[in-house]
């Protein structure tokens, strides 16, 4: 059922998202190919599509047709585009089938509006077509769009299930060449048997790595209010204490370990006192990390290294030590990426290369549990900027202070998704909608993608000078000027946190808006 309310969601926002880029591409159109066209005055609606009518003179004619395979051109590429994306499609997905399911849902559409009010296809019907008949065909364009490629998908799993029955019964020993990968079906067995299910918070014992400031002390502080016991990791004794003194007086539990994730055998000394304290692990979260802004030329090589220490070897001895322990018990690990796992960015070049680099680990790690069937969670956090002391714990090489690009987000919408993963089974989930826009302009069009380099140039550079101070690369608590951000709330990881909620919501309103249409046009 969560596919089929995604799917209807995903159609919604890929027909509008269509609807509006389209019509104002075709709208400007209109205003510079047609010198004496003006807007008609009687339809706000009919003004932003800037549709001439049908029955003008030839050159408005041809510059509607033009109009129209613009705008259903736009609405295939959309639509298609956010069935990749957010249905999860792989690479091998194929938009055929959703082209069709989405021509024939708009077809659909436009029937029933004929249906309803044959009397707008006369002379000159565009002028009294409304929003809501636009947004519902080409709502049903999208939904279309969506449904075609969950039917695709769950064709590639029944025959991907064929395949398995066929290799199970000893096809492929008999010299049948089969087009899919053999498994296991014991594999299967474990996977049926031990099905992932996460504890709640308030029963959880949870590590959190870079825990004296930022997203790891916000992260440490919500956990412990809704009841968790909290094992707090850093390199700053009195900065955790603080952390530890906030939780404490708040009736919370916690305990804090001074350890450098860079160093392997402090991640076994971390496990020790969480199963002292507490005597288990059920949520390990790998938080911990530093950058460096400047050129990759400008960096030295050993600066470069350190950051790879803490941001990716950190990354993989707590992920190692935190499986081996929760492959009996069951528990989740979160390990917190960036919107760089899939997008590199100029002048944190080190940063990007670690952050792509935990990316491809946790992806690996993941497959790798899920085929063993173990009963561990591997989720990958991918933040956009956070308003927290990232740029003044950083390591500075340009000549002014650093800055985040914007738009810049709290750190209490990264812990709240890092709780939601913590009790919900999940892939990735991104911090803001910046970092899913990056990741897909970067996934899809990453010619243009590059073509940001300017702007990320100039949003990173602060406008005061440098002045020196110190830094986090090597020793914690070190820290510099660095250019004020506040942070906003994420509607959008909001939502992606609460998918089933948020798809009744928007068919509430897509079969609420038909329904005033159909009363409308029975008037």
């Amino acid at each position: 059922m969560n596919l089929w309310l995604t799917a209807l969601r995903e159609g919604a926002v890929s027909g509008s998202a269509a609807s509006v880029l389209s019509t104002l591409v075709l709208a400007l159109a209109g205003r510079r190919q047609t010198a004496s066209w003006t807007a008609p005055t009687n339809s706000t609606s009919h003004w932003i599509w800037g549709r001439p009518a049908l029955h003008a003179d030839a050159p408005t004619w041809r510059h509607t047709a033009l109009g129209y395979a613009i705008h259903h051109s736009a609405a295939v590429f959309w639509g298609v585009l956010h069935a990749r994306s957010t249905l999860g499609m792989p690479a091998t997905y194929r938009p055929g089938p959703a082209i069709v399911a989405g021509l024939a849902g708009a077809a659909v559409a436009c029937f029933v509006d004929y249906r309803a009010t044959p009397q707008r296809l006369t002379p000159g019907f565009e002028h009294r077509l409304s929003t809501m008949d636009l947004v519902l065909v080409y709502g049903a364009f999208g939904l279309g769009i969506a449904l075609g490629s969950l039917a695709w998908r769950a064709r590639e799993r029944r025959r991907a299930g064929t395949a398995d029955a066929h290799a199970a019964a000893g096809g492929a020993r008999n010299g049948d060449c089969w087009p899919f990968p053999q498994r296991d079906p014991r594999v299967a067995d474990r996977e049926h048997s031990m099905k992932l299910k996460l504890k709640p918070l308030r029963d959880q014992v949870m590590v959190i790595t870079g825990a004296s400031s930022g997203i790891g002390a916000a992260t440490a502080r919500m956990a412990a209010e809704r009841g968790a016991k909290v094992v707090l990791v850093g390199r700053q004794q009195n900065a955790l204490n603080d952390v530890l003194n906030d939780i404490v007086r708040a009736g919370g539990s916690a305990v804090s370990v001074t350890a450098d994730v860079g160093v392997q055998d402090d991640h076994n000394r971390i496990l020790e006192r969480a199963i002292d304290s507490y005597g288990r692990v059920d949520t390990w979260v790998n938080n911990a990390g530093v950058s460096i802004f400047g050129t990759l030329e400008s960096v030295p090589l050993e600066d470069q290294r350190k950051l790879f220490d803490t941001d990716y070897w950190g990354v993989v001895y707590g992920s190692m030590v935190a499986v081996r322990h929760m492959k009996s018990s069951g528990g989740a690990l979160i390990n917190v990426g960036s919107e760089v796992s899939d997008r590199a960015v100029p002048l944190q070049g080190a940063y990007s290369a670690a952050k792509h680099a935990v990316k491809g680990f946790t992806d690996a790690l993941r497959m790798e549990l899920r085929e063993e069937g173990a009963p561990v969670s591997v989720t990958l956090i991918k933040p956009a900027s956070v308003a927290t002391g990232f740029t003044s714990h950083a390591r500075n090489y340009m000549d002014v202070q650093p800055a985040l690009p914007p738009p810049v987000y709290a750190p209490e919408a990264v812990a709240d998704a890092i709780l939601h993963a913590a009790v919900h089974p999940t892939r990735d989930l991104y911090v803001g909608s910046a970092s899913r826009a990056i990741s897909t302009l970067g996934q899809n069009m990453p010619s243009l993608a590059d073509r940001m380099a300017g702007w990320l140039f100039r949003q990173q550079r602060g406008e005061a000078v440098a002045d020196g101070g110190s830094d986090s690369l090597y020793e914690g608590g070190g820290s510099h000027a660095a250019e004020p951000q506040s942070g906003r709330k994420s509607v959008y990881t909001k939502m992606a946190m609460h998918q089933p909620s948020t798809s009744l919501v928007a068919a509430a309103v897509v079969i609420g808006g038909a329904a005033c249409w159909l009363l409308r046009g029975r008037r």
